[in-house]
């Protein structure tokens, strides 16, 4: 496993917005409804997707958008233009996070690591790294018990994914969908929310490292299971974390750059 590098920081942009404080109990159920089938995507979409995919006309649809993004549970980007003509948006659901934010707690605790540790970014990265292995463990043990009763689910088919799923139940809201190809060997995520927005802000050295080390910690326990490779053509690729905080006007940039290697027939040791 490589050292994680510390994350570096972008030019002054404002970076990602706040997780979503409100709740969907707020919403008419015609919204709801809007917001479970565009959830269900994994992809953003638009209009006249999204109005083929829930049978509502296409002005009725854009109606309950533009609540839900006033709601802050749906985010809105312009489309890739395509020829002549105003690109088009295209929505995204913004999961409300499945942790609780306390603001105050996380500037506290930031500020106290920073004051103390000789080396902050490090201490962060560990601490991130140490959540990370909690969180996997409990989620593998939650995995194993549905197995084993017949309604859990299995993992992803790749490290990419449950990376992605994760950072989502996290309310990070990732995008992945203006990565360059593989043959990089880079896959870059853009995080539009964050859920210790004020805290990032304030003390971006101490909570940025700790979101880098909290991935390093999901990467570090799926490796132990097996499931952080995704096999190919003899090949196991591994990943390795990085991030660019505050890296464009409405994200920050997680990256994932991938390790190929050779798998070594079944006996066989490194010395041979």
């Amino acid at each position: 496993m490589e050292h994680v590098q510390p994350a570096s920081f972008g030019p002054g942009y404002p970076g990602p917005a706040p997780s979503p404080s409100l709740t969907p109990g707020r919403l008419t159920a015609a919204q709801s409804a809007v917001l479970d089938v565009l959830a269900a995507q994994p992809h953003p979409v638009g209009i006249l997707q999204l109005a083929a995919l829930t049978n509502l006309h296409s002005n009725t649809i854009r109606e309950h958008l533009d609540a839900l993004v006033e709601a802050e549970l749906v985010s809105r980007t312009t489309a890739t233009p395509h020829g002549r003509g105003r690109p088009s948006w295209q929505y995204r659901a913004v999961p409300v996070p499945t942790v609780n934010q306390n603001t105050e707690l996380a500037l506290a605790l930031a500020s106290e690591l920073a004051r103390q540790a000789p080396d902050a970014a490090e201490a962060a990265i560990q601490a991130g790294r140490r959540w990370g292995n909690e969180q996997s463990r409990g989620s593998e043990q939650d995995r194993q018990s549905g197995a084993e009763s017949g309604t859990g689910k299995g993992w992803p088919g790749s490290g990419v994914a449950q990376v992605m799923e994760n950072l989502r139940q996290l309310g990070f809201d990732p995008d992945d969908s203006n990565a360059p190809d593989d043959s990089s060997g880079q896959i870059e995520i853009r995080l539009h929310r964050c859920p210790m927005l004020a805290a990032a802000k304030t003390h971006p050295e101490i909570t940025c490292n700790v979101h880098l080390g909290l991935v390093q910690g999901w990467l570090d326990e799926m490796a132990k299971t097996g499931h952080q490779r995704d096999e190919s053509g003899g090949h196991s690729a591994e990943l390795t974390p990085g991030m660019r905080a505050f890296a464009g006007s409405d994200y920050c940039l997680l990256t994932l750059r991938t390790h190929k290697r050779v798998q070594q027939p079944p006996g066989a040791s490194d010395g041979q």
